[in-house]
């Protein structure tokens, strides 16, 4: 049996590939993953280049109905969040409530799919290690929502409680020294109790902690 041998890169920060590949915001090292029909092993590459992810899936051209879309959603278990799609590429997010209520961040990269006229999935890998995996149901406005949490932030989820803006390398310092695993995983449902549509590549949207809002400003109902 044979073996493909295979290396994956990113290339340089805000380039994109014809393949339709594009950067995150931080570099992360480079590995070579040997595959082969019995299994596979990871071997290090001595070089520090920053490594892409395929945006393949994300077509922007198909995502007219959620693009600058701004949610405020409640999961089953309690968690308030809420969502800005700024364009076909990049979210903002503000965590009202739950483990991590308090959190905000900005120009998050995310991988945006349409599913169906009313149906469209945003995924995103963090610098803390958390993946996220979030479909909106746009006719039912219903939310269905996978949160991968490393098991660094189940043990001391208050040190991810920041404007993670400002915080990169502290989030990427935290992720490596771990532990990772076992991963926490959180698998709800929500109800989109807030919608309106502002328009795309707005900064005044979530500007700001969840602490510093108005009154009531999650308490909107439309």
């Amino acid at each position: 049996m044979g073996h493909t041998d295979k290396l994956y890169t990113r290339p340089d920060a805000g380039t994109t590939d014809p393949r339709g590949y594009r950067t995150r915001s931080e570099p992360i090292d480079t590995i070579t993953v040997k595959v082969t029909a019995m299994g596979g092993y990871f071997t290090p590459c001595p070089r520090l280049i920053p490594v892409t992810e395929s945006f393949e899936s994300t077509r922007p051209e198909t995502l007219s109905r959620v693009l600058g879309k701004h949610f405020i959603y409640t999961y089953d278990n309690g968690w308030q969040y809420e969502m800005y799609i700024k364009d076909g590429y990049t979210i903002d997010y503000r965590i009202h409530s739950g483990m991590v209520g308090g959190r905000w961040v900005r120009d998050q990269d995310a991988h945006i799919v349409r599913l169906s006229d009313d149906v469209f999935k945003v995924s995103w890998d963090e610098p803390t290690g958390t993946s996220v995996s979030v479909s909106f149901n746009l006719t039912e406005r219903q939310i269905h929502g996978v949160i991968f949490f490393p098991q660094w932030i189940e043990q001391n989820p208050e040190l991810t409680v920041c404007y993670q803006n400002e915080h990169l390398d502290e989030m990427r310092q935290y992720r490596d020294e771990g532990p990772t695993y076992p991963k926490l995983v959180v698998d709800e449902f929500a109800e989109i109790m807030f919608i309106e549509d502002v328009g795309t590549e707005r900064e005044d949207i979530i500007d700001c902690a969840p602490a510093e809002l108005p009154d009531r400003y999650t308490d909107r109902r439309n």
